[in-house]
């Protein structure tokens, strides 16, 4: 039997996608409990924001200061949906203003339902004072269409959930995309661990490195070479043998892997890496 939602731990937030709640501030039950939500978050080091209850001068400053941090970062606005949300208002900073913001510049949006009446049906018509034509109206059916889900905040009787349960699912979607990023591996790591690329590929990458090994000890003898004979010619020579092997070597990888990238056989005798004794005995330099 599944836990439930109050019974699963909130996983750390670090990584997880930056937010910002949406609402009509009336400072009623919904407003109270999604800033109890608001402040489990954070304790879970999730970047959520809100505007502080009671900001009076500063809450359009602040309103303005957290949209700009939902368009750098490509944050998610959490639309607080009361039947009101998005209604038009005198305000610059009304949650009309915010969705729209959202709407406009696509970022993504997320509508929480806290109420039975969804989506939202803010008032309007020829008696509003802002919105006599249903502007609100319009801007919900674009920017939470039929097919968008909602986050539903209630239990099956309709009652708002819990606190924990609330932010348990909004974590949860903070963090989706986050697990397989922090899983990841260099794309070289996971094709030698789990065996892919084939024969074709690691043979290519021996012959590579055996190459390397090959320039690095024949670099690192060169002063015994100019002090045995001081011989110019002969040293660009042996320089000449030891890059003409690391090009042998990567194209001869295609022959050791065998017919279409197999495996070397067991029992077939390995090809002999070229290092810098052998450049020292063809040259007689050493």
């Amino acid at each position: 039997m599944p836990p439930k939602a109050a019974d699963v731990a909130i996983p750390d937030g670090a990584g997880a996608r930056l937010a910002m709640f949406s609402a009509r501030f009336d400072g009623g039950k919904v407003e109270q409990l999604i800033r109890q939500v608001h402040s489990i978050l954070l304790a879970h080091n999730y970047e959520v924001l809100m505007v502080k209850a009671g900001a009076g001068d500063d809450f359009g400053k602040d309103t303005m200061t957290y949209l700009g941090k939902l368009l750098v970062q490509k944050g998610i606005l959490l639309a607080v949906c009361t039947e009101n949300y998005a209604e038009v208002t005198s305000s610059k900073y009304s949650s009309f203003e915010e969705l729209k913001l959202a709407y406009d510049r696509n970022l993504d949006v997320i509508p929480l339902k806290v109420t039975q009446a969804y989506p939202p049906r803010p008032p309007h018509g020829p008696q509003h004072p802002f919105d006599k034509e249903g502007q609100a109206i319009g801007l919900l059916a674009m920017a939470m269409p039929t097919s968008k889900v909602y986050l539903d905040c209630l239990t099956k009787t309709g009652d708002l959930l819990s606190p924990h349960d609330i932010a348990a699912r909004i974590a949860e979607k903070l963090r989706e995309g986050t697990a397989k990023a922090e899983g990841s591996a260099p794309a070289s790591l996971e094709r030698k661990s789990s065996g892919h690329g084939g024969p074709m590929q690691e043979a290519q990458a021996q012959a590579k490195d055996d190459a390397q090994a090959s320039a690095l000890a024949a670099s690192a003898s060169e002063p015994k070479l100019s002090a045995g004979g001081g011989d110019g010619a002969a040293l660009q020579k042996a320089r000449a043998k030891v890059e003409e092997a690391a090009l042998g070597s990567s194209s001869s990888a295609a022959t050791l892997a065998g017919p279409a990238g197999s495996a070397l056989r067991p029992g077939k005798a390995k090809p002999k890496a070229l290092g810098a004794v052998g450049v020292e005995a063809k040259t007689g330099l050493a």
